[in-house]
């Protein structure tokens, strides 16, 4: 603006380029642009602390009508001002819990102030305790479904953990992954197995579970007796002087807790399983720990498998542990 001034100026009165006998008309000219300026800024200014007194004021009464209208506050949930949100969180009635608010209360879980998303959180464990069983399955599928999701809440995951101390949630969580055929189940199971929450029903996915993905996963952290999760992504290189490299899952397990399985009885059912997946796992196991006596009906069907994922495993057991009939 100050440029187009002063040039404005310099060609009205004929003065196409600056000399020594303008230097007064320029230093004016650069004076008035400054000030127009710093009036503009004064002007913004004060506009801008008139708004600010004005959401001061209505955050002010917003407040009071909350704290003196609880029932009201869940309309405020969503509120723009983090302060309003406070206080909605801090006046919610617990009388009217339903799933509806616990769902409300979810969504502030992942607000962007920690210190909201911590009193979410407690509200919302506050909720769930006066929930009756029956609307505990649903709520918990919207917690899964969120929890893998929100990037937030791996700062305060032993908040959301503390959720699930409840023997009616960790029975909720086992009946939803139990029916659960479709979606991201298995990312849902392992964000559950990091948590130590269904380590005592892996047994129960391995061999019940509707997702032939999750009885997969299931069977293979009970043989192996680890579990296992992913926590974002790395850099592997391909071609470092090229700069080429790509990005795979970073794995993190831990040792599985105290669990009571059939090991035989796992394989054999396994090993018949309709699931592909559930059947390579059986595959990949007998070519790390070998052939044995209870399990030669389960070798046999496996070695007859049509499956080509199946069959290359098998030749490679039977490469590596020859049997006494090659």
């Amino acid at each position: 603006m100050m440029w187009k001034l002063w040039n404005c100026l310099f060609k009205r009165n004929g003065l196409a380029m600056p000399t020594a006998k303008t230097d007064t008309l320029r230093r004016e000219a650069r004076e008035v642009a400054y000030q127009s300026w710093r009036n503009l800024g004064n002007a913004k200014k004060l506009q801008f602390d008139q708004v600010s007194l004005a959401r001061e004021a209505d955050r002010a009464r917003l407040v009071r009508h909350i704290a003196d209208h609880p029932d009201q506050a869940v309309v405020h949930l969503t509120h723009y001002d983090g302060y309003v949100r406070e206080a909605a969180l801090r006046h919610v009635p617990l009388a009217d819990a339903s799933p509806a608010l616990a769902l409300l209360l979810l969504e502030r879980c992942n607000d962007w102030v920690p210190v909201l998303r911590r009193l979410a959180m407690e509200r919302l464990r506050d909720v769930v305790a006066l929930l009756p069983e029956t609307d505990l399955v649903p709520l918990v599928a919207a917690i899964l479904g969120r929890a893998t999701r929100w990037q937030r809440l791996s700062t305060d995951i032993g908040d959301l953990t503390s959720m699930f101390d409840a023997p009616a949630m960790r029975n909720a969580v086992n009946e939803y992954l139990l029916s659960a055929s479709q979606g991201p189940v298995v990312r849902q199971a392992r964000w559950a197995m990091r948590l130590g929450i269904v380590d005592g029903a892996l047994a129960q996915f391995a061999l019940r579970a509707r997702s032939s993905a999750l009885r997969a996963v299931a069977t293979e952290c009970l043989l192996d007796g680890k579990v296992y999760w992913t926590e974002g992504r790395e850099k592997v290189w391909v071609d470092k002087p090229m700069g080429l490299y790509r990005t795979q899952p970073r794995w993190q397990s831990r040792a599985l807790g105290p669990v009571t399985f059939d090991r035989v009885a796992l394989l054999q059912s396994a090993a018949r399983d309709k699931g592909l997946a559930v059947r390579r796992v059986v595959a990949d196991h007998l070519c790390k720990t070998g052939p044995e006596p209870a399990l030669a009906a389960t070798i046999a069907s496996l070695l007859e498998d049509q499956s080509r994922a199946v069959a290359h495993r098998m030749h490679f057991f039977r490469q590596k542990w020859p049997l006494k009939t090659d």
